[in-house]
C-alpha cells in the first residue's frame, strides 16, 4: 500500500457515510414487511462486512502514524482496533454463513422462517424468570463491552494526544476520544466518538498531504 494514511482517511470518510445512511434506513424501513425484510437482511449483512474492512484500513493509518512518530501507545491501540476488526469480521462471516446455509425443510416458506426467527428473539415468549436472566446477561454484556471499549478508546485518545503539535487537530481528536471513552456507558459517548472520527479523518488527510508524496 503506497499511501496507507490517505487510504485510511478515505476509509474513515466512507465509513461515517455508510453509518449515517444505514442508520437513516433503519428509521424508514418497515421491518414488519417480511418479504422486504428477507432481502434487506442480506443487504445489511454485506454492509456490516464492508464496515469491518473499512475499520481495519482506517486504524491501520493510525498504526502507521504511531510508527512514524515513535508513539508506542498509538501504535499498540491501533493494532488492537485492527485485530478487533478482523475478529468481528471473521465472527460475522462465520455466524451469518451458518445462518444462511442451515438446513431448511422443503415445506417451510420464507415467511414462516422469519416468523419463527422473530419469535425466538422475542423476550416476551419466555417465562419471567428466564426473561430476567436474559436481561441481566444482556446488561452484563453491555457493561463489559462499553467499559472495555471505553478503556481502549481512552488509551487511543491519549496516543493521539502524544502526537502533540506534530500534526494539526491531534489535540482535539485525542481529547474527544478520551471524553467518548469515558461516556459510552451513558450512550452519549457514541455520538462524541462520531464527532471525534470527523477530526480523525481530517487529521489523516493533513498527515497524508504532509508526509505522503
Amino acid at each position: 500500500m503506497k499511501k496507507p494514511i490517505k487510504t485510511a482517511a478515505f476509509s474513515g470518510l466512507i465509513l461515517i457515510i455508510v453509518w449515517t445512511i444505514t442508520n437513516l434506513l433503519f428509521l424508514v424501513i418497515d421491518y414488519d414487511n417480511t418479504i422486504g425484510k428477507t432481502s434487506l437482511n442480506y443487504f445489511f449483512i454485506l454492509i456490516n462486512w464492508m464496515q469491518y474492512l473499512l475499520i481495519i484500513f482506517f486504524y491501520y493509518g493510525f498504526a502507521c502514524l504511531g510508527k512514524r512518530f515513535n508513539s508506542r501507545l498509538l501504535k499498540i491501540m491501533s493494532w488492537i482496533m485492527i485485530i478487533l476488526g478482523f475478529l468481528l469480521l471473521f465472527y460475522s462471516v462465520y455466524s451469518q454463513t451458518l445462518s444462511i446455509v442451515r438446513p431448511v425443510s422443503a415445506q417451510d416458506n420464507i415467511g414462516d422462517i422469519i416468523k419463527n426467527y422473530d419469535s425466538e428473539i422475542n423476550l416476551n415468549n419466555y417465562p419471567d424468570a428466564q426473561k430476567q436472566a436474559m436481561e441481566k446477561l444482556a446488561l452484563t454484556a453491555w457493561l463489559i463491552i462499553s467499559i472495555g471499549f471505553g478503556i481502549i478508546t481512552i488509551l487511543f485518545g491519549i496516543g493521539i494526544l502524544n502526537l502533540g503539535n506534530k500534526i494539526r487537530l491531534s489535540k482535539v481528536a485525542g481529547i474527544l476520544n478520551i471524553i467518548a471513552g469515558s461516556t459510552y456507558l451513558i450512550y452519549i459517548g457514541f455520538f462524541i466518538k462520531f464527532i471525534a472520527m470527523i477530526f480523525e479523518i481530517s487529521l489523516l488527510f493533513l498527515a497524508s498531504k504532509r508526509f505522503e508524496r
